[in-house]
């Protein structure tokens, strides 16, 4: 594609490469990763005229207010909301929890197969819409806004690893977890979690029999397992019940709410542009079988 940022305008609400480092000197400035896919790719599930279709409408955002409220959130983190926001962040973990409490519930090794090839087609055509969106809306992520817009405006919010919650200017604040190269609406995460509660209940309903969703226990954080602060979160270890996949879907929508990566409208306009999908998918998933 023809994609490229706009970063020279004045209070720029478009995506802007961010600077990167390795904490070693070491810097890179990001590129905007693969924003052809939601233009060229093909779906697995979805009908050409249903995905172009879909549309998340333009967020009306006063970016000023809500970066306060990004920066609001992210003073309020506790451990537990800190291990979600890593948890979350790793699609691998939480495919083998959803995939590992489907397995409790009695499913063979075949259905587990045809389980892991619904949720994967499921997880891919929600990632393509997310696309889609992210670049047609191009908006820029609040890292971005508000180092370079409130650079000067005092915030009390998360002050960094193991700094807890300070005052500092606005060109200091950091997300909780890395703002990964790609614009900020619609949140990709919140559309994978909306197709991966569909697709788990109706499977489950469709296969096992079980039409009310099942409980997840999210493995145990000890102490100090943290990757954004090491051998200090958790102070106390900690285990984490969901009641349902769609509290699963809540809490992964809500960890990038308050790891400071997305807007608010972002993640529940990523559960409208994908639903329906997961359906679909286990719709796949019963013809496969």
């Amino acid at each position: 594609t023809d994609y490229k940022p706009k970063v020279r305008y004045l209070r720029n609400k478009t995506w802007k490469p961010m600077l990167e480092d390795n904490g070693r000197g070491y810097f890179t400035r990001q590129e905007h990763v693969t924003p052809h896919i939601g233009f060229l790719a093909s779906t697995w599930l979805l009908e050409r005229d249903d995905f172009e279709s879909r549309e998340a409408p333009r967020p009306r955002y006063k970016y000023d207010k809500e970066s306060e409220k990004v920066a609001e959130r992210m003073a309020g983190l506790d451990d537990t909301k800190k291990m979600l926001i890593e948890f979350f962040d790793d699609k691998i973990q939480v495919a083998f929890l959803v995939i590992g409490s489907v397995a409790m519930q009695g499913a063979s090794f075949e259905q587990i197969l045809n389980f892991v090839v619904g949720y994967s087609a499921g997880e891919y055509d929600s990632l393509l819409l997310a696309w889609k969106e992210k670049v047609r809306h191009n908006r820029v992520r609040p890292t971005t806004w508000i180092q370079e817009q409130m650079s000067e405006q005092v915030l009390n919010t998360w002050a960094g690893p193991g700094e807890g919650t300070k005052m500092l200017k606005g060109k200091n604040f950091e997300a909780y977890v890395r703002i990964m190269p790609h614009s900020e609406y619609v949140s990709g995460s919140g559309c994978i979690c909306q197709a991966i509660y569909e697709f788990t209940d109706a499977w489950l309903d469709n296969n096992l029999g079980i039409s009310d969703s099942i409980p997840l226990q999210l493995p145990e954080f000890t102490v100090g397992c943290s990757k954004t602060e090491p051998n200090i979160t958790p102070a106390t270890d900690i285990t984490i019940d969901l009641l349902n996949m769609q509290a699963l879907r809540d809490a992964c929508g809500e960890s990038r709410l308050d790891g400071g990566m997305h807007f608010e409208s972002s993640v529940e306009a990523s559960y409208k542009l994908c639903e329906g999908v997961g359906f679909k998918a286990a719709e796949f998933a019963r013809e496969l079988w």
